[in-house]
């Protein structure tokens, strides 16, 4: 019985400290430049949890790296952070943690350039809107690490502060692939406004990458999240090195670097978008293609549809069938009133059909599947097959 395993999992399942975790740098960084990376827990998971990812990304970053991770009121950081017009006491929170790591030695400033912000899951919403609000003060951040999250809205084409948005392959939540596609969408909007996909502009400012066989737990190792796809398909020790090593890629882009660490950066951050772009998500991108084409003007599979119903054995006969108009309409209201036309002319027939979609999380119970990017339904007007047979004058199917 597996219900009855989990559950016994989660009831033996230790409770972690949350406590306010200060992580000072190696001894072998001791020389290198001084910086300190905020990390903001996700909900209802301890400090404790990010022990692991902490230390990774020190190992892999080269400079002199603090990493300090707040303890949250009720570990939910959204208590102190519901929107970046009121962040102040999420602001406070981070600010005394630094002042801790101040005490036990860190000697660098309390904002940018020094100090880079991150979260993960509902801790990377919070950091979100922390950077947003500090943004333009002298309490700004350096840079942003959202990780099983992303920034308000999705909208990193007009994030101002440079923020990496980091997914995992098998999340189960809101971080899932196919709504990460929102955050990369909008970073290439933003690319190719200045030059080229996978441009080092795009990779230092906007970078958008989901990691292979992770899970969304995989970011607080010892913790399940709930609703996860878990467990995922790599141990905890390849997880740590796949985050650190782009967290830390993301880093040297931000902090001054010898030209070698900020091309093997480089080199990093691209493979991870490409990855992701031409492997992961092209398949699902070309069936979301398919439902609504790029102008917002057409559904291709209800011309799909058509050519199938009509069911055509000759290939000369399906050469006269032609689609003159396939017609998306924005409203339900519209496409009930829409009509198949038909007209014949010259022993060809052109039709007139019309399509609309049904997306997910629509409603007041809608939010569960708000992160759902294909249409729960299509819908299409076509023209039956007999009403073709009789307009191409050939046996019905």
């Amino acid at each position: 019985d597996h219900s009855k395993i989990d559950a016994e999992e989660d009831i033996m399942r230790p409770v972690g400290e949350n406590q306010v975790l200060i992580f000072p740098p190696l001894a072998s960084k001791q020389s290198m430049q001084e910086k300190l990376l905020v990390l903001i827990p996700g909900a209802n998971v301890a400090t404790e949890y990010y022990s692991a990812p902490a230390l990774a990304i020190q190992d892999k970053a080269q400079m002199k790296l603090w990493v300090v991770v707040p303890a949250m009121p009720e570990e939910k950081c959204i208590i102190a952070c519901p929107t970046k017009g009121f962040c102040s006491i999420l602001q406070n929170i981070v600010q005394k943690a630094i002042k801790q790591a101040i005490d036990q030695g860190y000697a660098g400033g309390t904002a940018a350039p020094d100090v880079l912000m991150s979260g993960h899951s509902l801790g990377g919403t919070c950091a979100s809107s922390l950077v947003e609000a500090y943004e333009k003060t002298a309490q700004k951040y350096q840079a942003l690490v959202v990780m099983g999250s992303y920034v308000t809205d999705q909208a990193v084409e007009g994030f101002s502060t440079p923020v990496l948005t980091l997914g995992a392959e098998l999340d189960g939540g809101l971080g899932r692939p196919g709504n990460i596609l929102t955050s990369l969408e909008s970073s290439d909007k933003a690319a190719l406004a200045e030059g080229e996909l996978n441009s080092k502009w795009q990779l230092t400012n906007k970078p958008v990458s989901i990691l292979p066989k992770l899970d969304h737990s995989s970011f607080c190792p010892g913790f399940r999240v709930p609703g996860d796809v878990y467990p995922a398909d790599t141990d905890n020790a390849t997880a740590m090195t796949l985050i650190s090593h782009h967290v830390a890629s993301f880093l040297h882009l931000h902090t001054p670097q010898p030209k070698e660490i900020v091309d093997d950066s480089v080199s990093v951050l691209e493979g991870g978008m490409r990855w992701t772009r031409e492997e992961l998500l092209r398949p699902y991108t070309e069936a979301l293609a398919l439902e609504l084409s790029r102008d917002g003007k057409t559904a291709p599979w209800c011309a799909v549809a058509q050519d199938y119903i009509a069911g055509l054995k000759h290939r000369n006969d399906s050469a006269r069938l032609h689609i003159a108009h396939n017609t998306y309409t924005i409203t339900d209201s519209n496409f009930e009133h829409s009509r198949v036309k038909y007209l014949t002319r010259s022993d060809e027939l052109y039709l007139n059909i019309s399509a609309h979609d049904a997306p997910y999380g629509t409603g007041p119970t809608g939010i569960a599947t708000s992160c759902l990017r294909p249409s729960l339904e299509v819908g299409c007007k076509l023209a039956s097959a007999d009403r073709i047979a009789e307009q191409l004058r050939v046996p019905s199917s």
